[in-house]
């Protein structure tokens, strides 16, 4: 709408996921992790490095009937009943934890059907062999000769993968490749399936290595595998195996990935309803790529009930998936650059017992497969021979790393333990004089016009274990009012505060800290005075406090690794009766104070509806480069109120005379799609920049809708361009059209609004604008609900000129003024039924100055070119306009200042009426042959702020628009000072 630019930040999907091999490795397994049990049962173990726990398999006859499906246990174990006779079968696995999801397949021959002894499983080595297999033909032949066909095809595979073989030192024949089980994350081979992926076609299979630096050393960076017969696939295994030896040290010291669940204390037994524990999530870097700031971490788990994550952005959804976003300085060097592997640890508090959390799963950061395991050396009470707590053994992975990696391992069999992290963005140092009680950082975390969010971190610094604390603190002048987060008591007098333990925090051993979540108003610029310590009941003494800025450093402080872990600090098993007395509250929660505004504010949907019902149109275009950040769901995951999200989402609390609000701007070049932005609540590819995701935003949407107000998306705007691929989809339906319905559909939006800001009335233009039309109504058609196509049109877009060949009566004879765009829209929409694709327009009626242009005249004009079912609005900008020199006022007296007064229209016909709100839109209700009754005023945009001066005329401002709006419409009135 605007025809000055906005900036933009690009995102990466996150959701573009590539296949890699998963993580895995150890040593061979004594016992396999499942057995068949009675007659004719197949047994399997479904992996490719990585477990693949809980996903769908399903056995087919050859010709491709399903005969039965079922799913992998936690433990990546799968059996069914099959019947021999019936033998061979295709057994397909699905990984869904990459997106597009692969397929495996492992061919099932009758002697694989027993009660016991061999069994098949199915893996990326499996999938090959059973490609050369089906390539073979296998129908109508005996089953020894198709024993024959897979016993050679399986041993070309394995002269091809001989030098990874070799590597990891697995020594099992062809066919054990098949039909040994073995424990995931534990076993040679399955070390081997880390180091490579597979993907293949009906002809061939492409390996490609995990490693960057296996990559970067052979010619392609991919091996292919000639599938098409077992002859064939001989002479590619040659080869194969000749690269592989170039590169198999690279590939074999690369390690995966890993990500190790651990509980740092825990209070309550399994059987209380109230147990909980906080607990960490570390990040070891063992590959030979960095893994930046930033990255997208994905996990998959039912039995983990996580809430208040710290030291990272976390969303969950109801199926037990975890996206998790690190911040920007939690980089990991690849392992060549590490000297010792340290991790990047975040928590969270969870609810329950740590030991029932065995099902963690789909590991993948940045589209890569990584490797989730437990800590089991924390958690004693984990059964060591339950099959999916083997499976996720980390004190086994370490043992069984590859020799290049140990020599750089940690020095526990355990990850370092958890110390209550600092605050999410803003790492700080604790060191601090040893002869101090006690040391206190504050951090400032986010900050707004009269408020901020901050932290104290409390540490004991002295010899003493302590049982209780009391902190207390002068706040600088600056800070008026501090507001608690709930895991301390908290007093205020005059501008002391104080911080008391719960009876559940408050003990806290020496050297360990706690941090302090709160809520201020005013600002925390200056170190707080007078810091003084209690603990244990003794009397108050000194203790030392600094000022964090609220930048994070380049890389954050990592709590050393010691050798035997310490005892878990916080929270303690409470000593007092059943219930606590307050349940613990994380140290962040995710969703921000909401900064003051004033009683004025709404509190509830009831009291800000919007009374209008098929009134005249008031449209706002709403900047989403502007909007506030906000969660949907509160810290401990559960949804927001719409009262709640009214007064956190500045969208939401749009003023009730809006009738319309238009979030602006998607690029035409769009693309989305419900699991890579929805489910991820991200903006990749859309061009939108809200500051919150597509989840939330659809929240605000559903409140404003409850408040009786449409929500449109406007496509274009003067930064973005790029209309070709939207354009070429005029006339049939393509990727475009199909992500622009699907947003409508999943964010609620009621409409789109095309915004096409390109200059020129030429032949290309006028194509190209009729195509992006086509293509903008046929997805609103296809979402359906009702759903409107609206227009933005050019201020002169509907002038008449030389090029239209008409002297129309409405333009007295004459041309436009203007050239460049002038009688676009007038083109585009006097074809046969293009007009009618528009359910309503929104002029541009500003930024042409007030020399040689009215936008009443503009209105007209548009008003004259569509049907009467078109609601055709005026628009409004607030002042001063983007082109200097229109200065739009509020009423018809305020005209007191030089281009508050429109001096000819665009034909050069005299004028000489007020630039105001109230002239533009009285005009709109002067009956014309093609009105609507709804025809109303729209302006841009209703976050800009009026800077401008008219003498002691009042200029346009959003208030003052609305207010006059409110007026001449009937429309319901909101005048709030935070909408000044």
């Amino acid at each position: 709408m605007s025809l000055l630019s906005h900036g933009f930040v690009p995102y990466v999907s996150i959701l573009s996921l590539v296949l890699v091999a998963g993580c895995g490795g150890g040593t061979a397994a004594s016992n396999p992790i499942g057995t068949p049990s009675g007659s004719n049962n197949l047994g399997g173990v479904a992996a490719t490095g990585a477990p693949l726990s809980r996903a769908g398999v399903v056995v087919k006859s050859l010709d491709g009937k399903i005969i039965v499906s079922t799913t992998t246990n936690d433990a990546a174990f799968f059996q069914v009943a099959l019947d021999p006779a019936r033998a061979p079968y295709i057994a397909e696995v699905t990984d869904s934890s990459v997106s597009p999801s692969m397929k495996y397949e492992a061919l099932v021959l009758k002697d694989d059907i027993s009660a016991s002894g061999a069994n098949v499983n199915i893996t990326p080595i499996s999938t090959i062999v059973t490609r050369v297999a089906i390539n073979e033909g296998l129908a109508g032949k005996a089953d020894s000769e198709i024993k024959a066909i897979r016993a050679n095809a399986v041993a070309q595979v394995k002269k091809a993968i001989q030098p990874l073989l070799d590597a990891m030192n697995v020594t099992d024949t062809a066919e054990q490749l098949l039909t040994r089980q073995f424990v995931p994350t534990q076993d040679p081979l399955d070390k081997v399936l880390d180091t490579f992926t597979v993907s293949c076609t009906s002809a061939s299979c492409t390996i490609s290595p995990v490693s960057d630096t296996a990559k970067k050393s052979l010619a392609d960076s991919t091996l292919a595998f000639d599938v098409s017969s077992v002859s064939a696939a001989s002479t590619s295994a040659t080869k194969v195996a000749s690269k592989l030896d170039t590169v198999k040290g690279a590939m074999a010291a690369s390690a995966p990935v890993v990500v190790v669940f651990s509980p740092a204390g825990k209070w309550g037994s399994p059987a209380d309803s109230w147990a909980g524990y906080n607990g960490k999530f570390a990040i070891y870097n063992f590959s030979d790529s960095a893994i930046d700031g930033g990255s997208k971490l994905y996990l998959g788990s039912t039995k983990l009930n996580a809430t208040g994550f710290w030291n990272v952005s976390a969303a969950v959804d109801d199926k037990g998936s975890f996206l998790f976003e690190l911040p920007s300085w939690a980089n990991l060097a690849p392992l060549s650059a590490q000297s010792k592997p340290s991790p990047f640890v975040f928590g969270f508090t969870g609810k329950g017992a740590p030991e029932s959390v065995t099902d963690l799963r789909d590991c993948n950061i940045n589209g890569q497969k990584c490797l989730v395991l437990i800590d089991d050396g924390k958690q004693a009470s984990l059964d060591s021979s339950d099959a999916s707590v083997k499976v996720r053994s980390w004190a086994q992975f370490l043992v069984t790393l590859p020799q290049q990696v140990q020599e750089k391992k940690p020095e526990a069999a355990v990850p370092p333990p958890a110390t209550d992290p600092t605050p999410k963005d803003s790492p700080i140092s604790t060191e601090t004089p040893t002869s101090a009680k006690a040391a206190v950082v504050a951090s400032v975390m986010s900050s707004w016009v009269g408020g901020f969010n901050g932290s104290f971190q409390l540490k004991n610094t002295s010899s003493d274990s302590w049982t209780s604390w009391s902190l207390k603190l002068t706040m600088p002048a600056g800070v008026t009012r501090v507001t608690s987060w709930g895991n301390y008591k908290l007093t205020t007098e005059s501008s002391v505060v104080t911080f008391g333990n719960e009876s559940w925090n408050g003990k806290l051993s020496a050297g360990a800290p706690i941090t302090l979540g709160f809520g201020g108003e005013g600002a925390l610029s200056t170190v707080p005075s007078a810091c003084e310590i209690s603990y244990n009941g003794g009397a108050y003494s000194s203790c030392t406090i600094a000022l964090a800025g609220s930048t994070v450093p380049p890389t954050p402080v990592v709590p050393p690794t010691p050798v035997v872990p310490p005892t878990p600090v916080v929270p303690p098993t409470p000593v007092v009766p059943p219930t606590p007395v307050v349940p613990p509250t994380p140290v962040v929660p995710p969703t921000p104070v909401v900064p003051p505004t004033g009683t004025e504010e709404p509190q509830s949907i009831a009291t800000s509806k919007s009374a209008v019902t098929n009134k005249r149109v008031y449209v706002g275009y709403y900047p989403s480069w502007s909007d506030n950040w906000f969660s949907s769901a509160s810290w401990d995951g559960s949804a927001l109120t719409n009262d709640a999200i009214l007064k956190a989402s500045k969208l939401a609390r749009v003023p009730a005379t809006y009738t319309h609000v238009v979030a602006s701007f998607a690029q035409p070049n769009f693309s989305y799609t419900t699991a890579g932005n929805y489910t991820a609540n991200k903006w990749d590819g859309t061009g939108l920049n809200f500051n919150a995701g597509p989840k939330d935003i659809k929240r605000a949407v559903d409140v404003l809708h409850a408040r009786g107000i449409k929500v449109l998306l406007a496509v274009g705007g003067a930064t973005y361009n790029d209309w070709a691929g939207l354009a070429a989809e005029g006339g049939n339906v393509g990727p475009i059209t199909t992500a622009l319905k699907q947003i409508m559909i999943d964010v609620g939006f009621d409409g789109l609004d095309v915004d096409y800001e390109v200059e020129g009335a030429n032949p290309a233009r006028v194509a190209e604008y009729t195509g992006a039309v086509n293509a903008m109504r046929r997805a609103v058609d296809l979402a359906g609900g009702g759903r409107i196509l609206a227009l933005a049109g050019w201020s002169t877009g509907a002038d008449c000129t030389i090029a239209t060949g008409t002297t129309a009566t409405a333009c007295g004879g004459k041309t436009s003024y203007w050239s460049g765009s002038a009688g676009r829209e007038r083109l585009v929409f006097s074809q046969d039924g293009m007009a009618a694709k528009i359910d309503m327009i929104n002029v541009m009626s500003y930024d042409a100055r007030y020399e040689n242009y009215d936008g009443v005249k503009a209105w007209e004009l548009y008003r004259d070119l569509f049907p009467s079912k078109t609601i055709v609005s005026i628009g409004l900008e607030t002042a001063p306009e983007g082109w200097a020199g229109g200065m739009l006022v509020t009423r018809n007296v305020d005209t007191l200042c030089e281009g508050s007064t429109i001096l000819k229209d665009q034909f050069s016909n005299v004028v000489n009426l007020p630039y105001s709100v109230e002239r533009y839109a009285k005009a709109v209700m002067t009956t014309r042959t093609n009105s609507n009754p709804r025809d109303g005023a729209m302006l841009w945009q209703i976050l800009k702020t009026a800077t401008a001066a008219c003498g002691t005329g009042t200029v346009a401002s959003p208030a003052s628009i609305a207010n006059m709006i409110g007026d001449v419409y009937g429309l319901q009135k909101d005048d709030r000072a935070a909408w000044k």
